[in-house]
């Protein structure tokens, strides 16, 4: 988007100078073109850089698809079960990856391991497209149950977790600090996730994995109370 707008105001500049007889070589255009895409690059760099040692250790690879709904965290259920969630035209794709958190010898690990709870980490870089153009990335510690028999061979176990995230641009499609839509302007926030994974006895290495991916400003902490978004993803995981 930002090459767009710089090579915008280099063809008016061309065109004015042209217009008092001035020339103005193409070089210009060139130039600016690069500084803007260099300017973007450095985001996707950190990503890179925030992405490879993820992908080095993690034992688990997603790769997710999801879509903006227009409701707000607290009314997703309500709304769910009424069959009032209204979807918007936006999209992502997403490429997580997660690891386990050895148990430690301290209280807290030897709480979560009595109730059957595994703590993971997890960092996961989001491309969107639709209302609006803009790169994600996010890191998150979870915390997830373990795997309950439905009916066999079906396996489900449920996690929820949450940490900051980066919008590499202005996010446009979320909502703004006075809770209108598209008015999204605030690129730190914080992630949450409530996630639901389903896997087959017969397939321990595939599962798939369904969940909210939502971005707030925790009531004010971090941003105004009223920012952010909301989207339903659904992905398919690598076990390794």
């Amino acid at each position: 988007m930002r090459r767009n707008v710089a090579v915008l105001h280099t063809s008016d500049i061309m065109q004015t100078n042209i217009r008092h007889g001035n020339s103005v070589s193409l070089q210009s255009t060139r130039e600016i073109e690069i500084v803007s895409i260099t300017g973007n690059a450095k985001y996707v760099l950190f990503a890179l850089c925030l992405l490879i040692p993820g992908s080095l250790y993690a034992s688990e690879v997603t790769l997710f698809w999801g879509q903006g709904a227009d409701v707000n965290l607290p009314d997703i259920i309500p709304k769910a079960l009424q069959g009032e969630i209204e979807m918007d035209p936006t999209y992502f794709w997403g490429i997580n990856y997660k690891d386990e958190i050895p148990a430690g010898d301290n209280p807290v690990s030897r709480f979560l391991t009595r109730h059957s709870i595994t703590p993971e980490w997890e960092v996961q870089l989001t491309r969107h497209h639709g209302l609006q153009d803009n790169l994600e990335s996010h890191i998150a510690l979870l915390l997830r149950t373990r795997d309950f028999a439905v009916a066999d061979p079906l396996l489900i176990n449920f996690a929820a977790g949450m940490g900051p995230s980066y919008a590499f641009s202005t996010p446009t499609y979320e909502d703004g600090p006075d809770g209108q839509p598209n008015q999204g302007e605030y690129q730190f926030q914080s992630y949450f996730t409530f996630e639901m994974e389903l896997s087959l006895r017969s397939l321990p290495d595939w599962s798939l994995a369904t969940r909210i991916h939502h971005r707030s400003g925790i009531y004010g902490f971090i941003a105004p109370s009223k920012v952010g978004s909301n989207f339903f993803a659904i992905g398919i995981r690598r076990h390794f």
